[in-house]
């Protein structure tokens, strides 16, 4: 054996070496084939970019179709990932997408991207409170349909949700609200029209969006953290004499 093949003989030997001596448990944990891929909901945010994640498994035969969370054997649950680029801003809830796989030495490791946003989904608004004149936060659920026509619109099971006070949602449209007279707000409407001077009799005002609406909501990254907006036309409610 000459020089060159002794020496490959020995990078070989070293690279088994180390696979060998990864922790069997982590070898063999879940029983998971790898690499492995797919989709993942974030259990919860543990900083610094790692996330502990559960595998997604869709549910086609369900009704509502849905996504449900993997199970032992053969699903990989509750599992230490990594965002590949450190992202620190995901969710509890969200979906994302995942990669198992071992790396040089070995070592099996699950990596998520952050960076794999939907257009949006479907959401109830549940609630509101002021945020300001002629603007509100609102609470909401994620729902999908259960039924067909109007009507039949169900709370997803392990859906994004928000209240008034943790991860509201925002409306667009109230977006350049100020209440002052002269501006026209969001909706096409000059408040002072809403309570004209000469009267002082009229009680109209902008109104929130209703409980129960269904709108169409987005996740928006505002510098690592996510906030829900989605766009509503407010109406305007009121009484005279």
């Amino acid at each position: 054996m000459n020089i060159k093949q002794t020496e490959n003989y020995r990078r070989r030997q070293a690279a088994l070496h180390a696979v060998a001596a990864v922790d069997s448990a982590d070898r063999a944990e879940h029983q998971l084939s790898v690499p492995l891929a797919g989709v993942a909901k974030i259990v919860t945010n543990d900083g610094d970019g790692e996330y502990t994640i559960t595998q997604q498994w869709w549910e086609s035969g369900a009704d509502p179709h849905e996504w449900s969370d993997a199970v032992l054997p053969g699903g990989l649950v509750s599992c230490e990932a990594r965002d590949i680029n450190q992202r620190d801003d995901g969710l509890a809830g969200r979906f994302v997408r995942f990669r198992r796989e071992r790396n040089v030495a070995g070592v099996v490791e699950t990596w998520i991207d952050l960076g794999w946003k939907s257009d949006g989904f479907w959401a109830s608004i549940t609630g509101n409170t002021s945020d300001g004149t002629n603007r509100w936060k609102y609470a909401f659920s994620e729902v999908c349909k259960s039924s067909s026509g109007y009507g039949g619109w169900s709370a997803l099971s392990g859906g994004r949700s928000g209240t008034t006070s943790s991860n509201p949602a925002r409306n667009t449209i109230e977006d350049m609200n100020t209440g002052a007279d002269s501006h026209v707000e969001g909706n096409g409407v000059d408040p002072a029209n809403l309570d004209p001077a000469e009267t002082g009799s009229d009680t109209f005002s902008l109104m929130p969006c209703t409980t129960g609406n269904i709108v169409w909501m987005r996740e928006v990254d505002r510098g690592g953290t996510a906030e829900y907006w989605f766009s509503y036309e407010n109406g305007v409610d009121g009484g005279c004499s």
